[in-house]
C-alpha cells in the first residue's frame, strides 16, 4: 500500500509538471494591466482582431530574437502551440502569458535587458525607472490591434546611425562570438537611446574613444586617455552640469605619497618647477618653507597640493566635472604627445581629452571665450561655467 502511494504521488508530480503554466516575468505589472483593463480578455477573443493580435505579437517575438534584440523568446513556444489547443487551455492564463510575454519584449525594445557586467554606479537610470512600469503597461493598453502593436514596437527603434549599422552587421554575421559582442551592444546603445536624451557623452573603454550625440547623431569623436592597467576607468551613468576653464588641479592623497612628497623632500624646488602651491582647507596658500616634509612621508598631510592654472596644468584649461564616487572627470591635458599612440591607457583614472576646445565650444556655445583659452594664459582664476541643462555622460565597455 505505501509503494501504491509513493507511484502514485509521484505520477500526479508527473502530471502536475507537463501541465504547469510558465513562470511569469512580470506578474506585478501583468496584474496592474488587467486591474486597468477590467479583467477582460485581451488576445484570446474569437474575432479576427484578436487573431491578428496575437499573431502580430509571435511574429515581433520571432523576428525581435532572431535580430538579437530579445534577452530570450518570451514564453514563445507557449504562445504558438497552445492557441490551437485553448479550449483545453485556461484561457485567461494564456492571455495573461501573451500579456507577459509583450510587456517583456516591449522593455527589451525599450531600455535594453539587464547587462552581464553592470556598470560601477549609475546616477541616470533612477530619472526613468519608476516610470518604466507605467509606461509599458499604459502603452500595451494602447496597442490593442495588430497594426497598433507592430506600430508600437517599430517605434522603440533606436535611429542613431551606429546602431542601425550594428543590426546591419548582427543579420549578416555567423560567427557567435561576434553575434554575442553585437548583441550587447545593441543592447548598450537601446537602454541609453531610451532616456531620449538630446544630447549626451558616449566613451568607449574598450577603444579610448569619446563620442558626442546631438539628436541621435554623432557631432563629435575624438580620442581619449584613460586609466591605467593599476588604476583603470570605472564604468559609469553620470551627470556633469558644468566645465571649469583654467582649472586648478588638487592632487590627490594617493597621487600625492607615491609620487611627489619624496620629490619634494629630496628637493623643494620642485614644487616650484611644477608649479605647485601648498594651500589650507580654507584654500589660503601655505609657505612650503614652513611644513616639516620628512614628517609626513607615511600620512598625515594636513593640506593640499595645488597646480597653478596655465596650459602646462596637469589639467590643461579645460575640465568637466562629473558626479561620480569616484573622483574621475574629462579634462584637457599639457601632455598632447599621447593621442598619437594606439595604446592609450596611461592616466590615474581620469578622462584626458583629444580635442578639448572643439568639446568645450560644442558644449557652452558663444559662453565660451575661445581667444581667451588659446591665449594660454598663466594664473588665471578658475571660472565655472553650467551648462543650459546637465549633460549625461556614459563611460562604457565594449561599444
Amino acid at each position: 500500500m505505501r509503494h501504491y502511494l509513493v507511484l502514485c504521488f509521484f505520477c500526479l508530480q508527473m502530471i502536475q509538471s507537463v501541465y504547469a503554466q510558465p513562470v511569469l516575468n512580470h506578474p506585478v505589472w501583468v496584474e496592474r494591466f488587467y486591474k486597468a483593463w477590467g479583467d477582460r480578455f485581451f488576445w484570446m477573443g474569437s474575432d479576427v482582431n484578436a487573431t491578428e493580435l496575437r499573431a502580430a505579437l509571435i511574429e515581433v517575438l520571432q523576428v525581435s530574437d532572431r535580430e538579437g534584440v530579445l534577452q530570450k523568446p518570451y514564453h514563445l513556444e507557449h504562445l504558438v502551440e497552445l492557441p490551437s489547443t485553448k479550449a483545453s487551455t485556461d484561457s485567461m492564463t494564456l492571455d495573461r502569458l501573451f500579456t507577459d510575454a509583450a510587456l517583456s519584449a516591449l522593455m527589451d525594445h525599450r531600455r535594453g535587458f539587464n547587462r552581464k557586467n553592470p556598470m560601477e554606479f549609475d546616477a541616470v537610470s533612477s530619472v526613468t525607472r519608476k516610470k518604466e512600469e507605467e509606461w509599458a503597461v499604459n502603452a500595451l493598453l494602447g496597442a490593442g490591434d495588430a497594426v497598433s502593436l507592430i506600430r508600437l514596437f517599430g517605434s522603440l527603434e533606436p535611429i542613431m546611425p551606429t546602431y542601425r549599422i550594428l543590426r546591419q552587421r548582427y543579420a549578416a554575421q555567423a560567427n557567435p562570438d561576434t553575434l554575442r559582442i553585437l548583441k550587447e551592444t545593441m543592447n548598450l546603445f537601446r537602454w541609453i537611446d531610451h532616456f531620449r536624451f538630446d544630447r549626451f557623452i558616449v566613451i568607449d573603454r574598450s577603444t579610448a574613444e569619446l563620442f558626442l550625440y546631438e539628436h541621435d547623431t554623432v557631432r563629435m569623436q575624438m580620442r581619449v586617455v584613460l586609466g591605467k592597467e593599476e588604476t583603470p576607468t570605472p564604468t559609469f551613468a553620470a551627470w556633469a552640469e558644468s566645465a571649469i576653464l583654467y582649472p586648478y588641479w588638487y592632487v590627490p592623497a594617493s597621487i600625492f605619497y607615491k609620487e611627489c612628497i619624496g620629490q619634494i623632500i629630496r628637493n623643494r624646488r620642485w614644487l616650484d618647477w611644477n608649479r605647485m602651491e601648498v594651500v589650507d582647507g580654507a584654500g589660503g596658500v601655505i609657505d612650503p618653507l614652513s611644513v616639516n616634509w620628512p614628517s609626513y612621508r607615511k600620512g598625515g598631510f594636513p593640506y593640499t597640493l595645488r597646480q597653478r592654472t596655465g596650459c602646462d596644468n596637469s589639467l590643461g584649461i579645460f575640465k568637466i566635472d562629473i558626479q561620480t564616487p569616484f573622483s574621475v572627470y574629462l579634462h584637457d591635458t599639457n601632455n598632447r604627445g599621447v593621442f598619437v599612440r594606439k595604446h592609450r591607457y596611461l592616466s590615474h583614472g581620469c578622462i584626458r581629452l583629444e580635442n578639448p576646445i572643439g568639446l568645450a565650444q560644442a558644449l557652452l556655445g558663444d559662453r565660451l571665450d575661445v581667444a581667451r583659452l588659446r591665449a594660454c594664459l598663466t594664473d588665471q582664476k578658475p571660472d565655472r561655467v553650467f551648462f543650459s541643462s546637465p549633460l549625461p555622460v556614459f563611460l562604457l565597455d565594449e561599444l
